[in-house]
């Protein structure tokens, strides 16, 4: 047993040694325990709890004979700041290398415009999808308001389809409208009208123009009389013989609506006003009547339709300006002038057929590259007159004016003064249709022209002119088409096929087709569709019309040959048509969006492919 002295010693030194003095016991508590630190007091039941704890901490140390040292020997202070300050150096070393940058910034980049682009593709694809949507939906609509326009018009006009109007019948105080159309037809027309056979008639004034009139005594000129038939049988047997009244006063016309009625004479006025860069001033057939003080035109129907300038010149007759956009001015009538002259149709407004060529007269004036150049713009050349009866042909369209004469310009010419004249396509000249004295020797007149001349006899004959003129001139346009060719498909044996280097409707597509040998393509088969349609994507049309219908009856579609597609089996339509949208669609074409069939308006513009048999050429003449 131990003294009591011996044993405080003990406590002492351990207490002395401290928490790392070996072989310490760690239920033993030192001397001044009870009054240790709360923070001490922490940190031993800190140690304890470690002491207790199945796993070990990493950090900790141990005794030589396996006991865990103390708590201070656990948390070695400033690790976590060293591994803060050791990271943040690493990452200072990489970020200063640059081609660790230049990389990072590289592949940031790339990832980023690969998104961007694609974001952005997505969209405009979207846009550009949605305008084809919204332009397809605005042709839509606008055929349909001009069908609808249309309707109304046929609408009013059938409502008037037993109207007839007579100008030129005397007027006279508390007249009998009905007793004098009845009169007129019997005595001038040879036609009976009975009582019953008129709803009513009357005269055509508003009240200021009948009060004027009445106040002004050279307002001689009657009033134009309507009448509704009550039948129109009856309309119909008067209209037909107005011919009965030419060269009397009385003319009989149908009573148009105001649309019809415009169109009128715009159509007048578009096909007989020749375009001029000159500045010439026409006569036309409007004048004054017996000094009444009103414009008439020469078949004695009321002037209607005005375009005289506000503030033009007087005058007894009419000119129509040029120079002022075509306006109408008064003139003295013995003024000379040239004009224009109308009958009841001009087949030089259009393609005239002869040979194996078409030929067209254009009125405005042009040098001669640029009569070649704009003949080529509507697929021909400048008309080349090989033999007496080509030249015999055009000069039978060019009609000799009264007191004026024109050259028309055609495919001759020559390289300088001193060299022969040869056709634009290099063959030598042949056969010659000069006038007398020509060609000129006069420097620089190296162009040649066919006159259309009234006062001598060079009419039809050839005139040598500088190039420079402004000339009309005459357009030919073979039968093979100049800006393109007849090609050959592989997968396509017995067949040729003309792709069209521009637009038009299916009706001008299928009469061009006509006039160089072929018709609108017949697709009947899924080869025949396949090919041409691959040849077709492979000059970037993806759009065009073919050879299949249903204009004769609606939803019966055939092809330009008559056959019924019900008979010929294939077909590629969209799902869900031909749907007929609006009730205008009857011509098929490749829609760009699918590559699939659709029908659309046939007065929508597109590409279009022709057909003909292999070896069937057209031969110029």
């Amino acid at each position: 047993m131990k003294s009591k002295s011996t044993a405080k010693g003990y406590n002492e030194v351990a207490a002395t040694k401290g928490p790392s003095g070996p072989g310490r016991n760690h239920d033993a508590k030192p001397v001044g325990a009870m009054q240790a630190s709360p923070t001490r007091k922490h940190h031993e039941q800190r140690s304890s709890a470690r002491s207790r704890s199945p796993t070990r901490s990493t950090n900790s140390r141990f005794s030589d004979d396996g006991g865990e040292e103390g708590s201070a020997a656990c948390e070695v202070p400033g690790v976590e700041e060293g591994l803060e300050v050791a990271i943040k150096k690493a990452l200072q070393i990489i970020l200063l290398e640059q081609s660790f940058v230049k990389n990072l910034v590289s592949s940031i980049k790339s990832v980023l415009v690969k998104e961007i682009e694609s974001a952005v593709s997505d969209h405009v694809e979207s846009i550009l999808f949605e305008n084809a949507n919204l332009l397809e939906e605005v042709g839509r609509l606008k055929n349909r308001v001009e069908s609808l326009e249309a309707a109304a018009d046929e609408a009013e006009q059938y409502s008037r389809r037993n109207c007839l109007i007579f100008s030129g019948i005397a007027e006279s105080a508390n007249e009998d409208t009905d007793a004098k159309i009845i009169e007129v037809c019997q005595r001038n027309l040879g036609v009976t009208v009975k009582q019953e056979d008129i709803d009513r008639s009357h005269r055509l004034s508003s009240h200021a123009a009948l009060e004027n009139k009445q106040k002004d005594p050279r307002s001689r000129k009657p009033r134009n009389v309507i009448i509704k038939f009550s039948n129109y049988r009856a309309r119909e047997a008067v209209y037909a013989s107005k011919a009965k009244l030419k060269g009397l006063s009385i003319y009989i016309n149908e009573n148009l609506t105001r649309k019809r009625s415009q169109l009128f004479w715009q159509s007048f006025l578009n096909t007989y006003t020749l375009k001029s860069s000159i500045g010439y001033n026409y006569w036309i057939g409007l004048s004054y009547k017996d000094s009444d003080g009103k414009y008439t035109w020469v078949n004695n129907t009321p002037s209607g339709y005005c375009n005289l300038r506000p503030e033009g010149e007087e005058g007894g007759c009419v000119r129509l300006r040029t120079d002022h956009s075509g306006q109408w001015d008064g003139s003295g009538c013995a003024d000379i002038r040239v004009h224009i002259c109308q009958r009841d149709s001009d087949p030089r407004c259009s393609w005239n057929q002869y040979g194996q060529s078409f030929y067209r007269f254009m009125g405005d004036g042009r040098s001669f590259d640029s009569a070649q150049t704009e003949c080529a713009s509507i697929g021909g050349r400048l008309a080349i007159i090989r033999s007496t009866e080509i030249n015999t042909f055009l000069e039978s369209f060019v009609t000799p004016a009264l007191s004026s004469s024109y050259c028309y310009w055609f495919g001759l010419n020559r390289s300088s003064d001193s060299e022969p004249f040869s056709w634009n396509d290099g063959i030598n000249l042949s056969d010659p249709h000069w006038a007398p004295d020509e060609p000129s020797s006069s420097i620089g007149q190296s162009c040649g022209c066919l006159w259309s001349d009234g006062n001598n006899d060079n009419h039809g004959r050839w005139d040598s002119r500088t190039c420079e003129d402004a000339l009309p001139y005459i357009c030919e346009r073979p039968q093979i088409p100049l800006n393109g060719k007849w090609i050959e498909i592989a997968a396509v044996n017995d067949v040729q096929y003309y792709f069209s280097t521009f637009s038009a409707n299916y009706f001008n597509a299928n009469e061009y087709c006509r006039q160089i040998g072929g018709h609108l393509a017949q697709l009947k088969t899924s080869t025949l569709y396949s090919a041409v349609r691959d040849h077709f994507s492979s000059l970037g049309v993806f759009s065009f019309f073919f050879g299949l219908d249903d204009l004769m009856k609606e939803g019966e579609f055939r092809w330009a040959d008559g056959t019924l597609l019900s008979e010929t089996g294939y077909s590629q339509w969209i799902p869900g048509n031909p749907d007929n949208y609006l009730g205008n669609e009857h011509c098929v074409e490749r829609n760009v969006y699918t590559g699939t069939w659709n029908d659309r308006p046939c007065d929508f513009q597109r590409r279009f492919v022709c057909e003909k048999p292999k070896g069937w050429l057209a031969k110029a003449p």
